[in-house]
């Protein structure tokens, strides 16, 4: 639809599809998410050299200590994880991939099931197990518990007994 060029500005706004304001939205987020990259300044190393935002967040990540602590209060949710930390899920799984060798979420599932048969060889209850570990589901966890170690958490508490009578 063609406008006048004598109506004003907001009326020509008022008029406009929505389909036509969109490219225009699009660009001013992009302006203004550059506009803070400008202000903010560009990070310097030691050196004195320019970082890239992405060798700044990997070096941020290699600062960490306490992943499995990180990991537990995160859940065992790999987007959760990199949010906790400041970074995108995609440098999360950049930087555990060169230092780890695996994705975050292999990672997180290894711990969860490490501490899960740490819980159970201490003689918790597999309920109580599914729960510190914060799955939703007993079931769920028994699955999993079997999937990683290939027996289920049950058949695992027999045979502490059948040892330890």
């Amino acid at each position: 639809m063609a406008m006048p060029n004598n109506w004003t500005k907001e009326r020509r706004r008022d008029c406009a599809s929505t389909t036509f304001l969109m490219p225009h939205r699009r660009f001013r987020t992009i302006f203004e998410n550059s506009l803070k990259d400008f202000v903010s300044g560009p990070v310097l190393d030691g050196a004195g050299g320019i970082l890239s935002q992405n060798t700044f967040l990997m070096k941020q990540l290699l600062q960490i200590q306490n992943w499995p602590e990180r990991a537990r209060a995160a859940k065992w949710c790999a987007s959760t994880l990199a949010k906790h930390c400041g970074v995108s899920l995609r440098t999360l799984e950049r930087h555990f991939l060169k230092e780890m060798g695996k994705h975050p979420k292999a990672w997180l599932s290894e711990q969860r099931q490490q501490q899960a048969l740490e819980l159970v060889r201490d003689g918790s209850s597999i309920k109580e197990t599914a729960g510190l570990l914060d799955y939703k589901h007993s079931t769920h966890f028994s699955r999993a518990y079997k999937g990683q170690w290939g027996c289920s958490p049950t058949e695992k508490t027999a045979q502490q007994r059948a040892k330890n009578p």
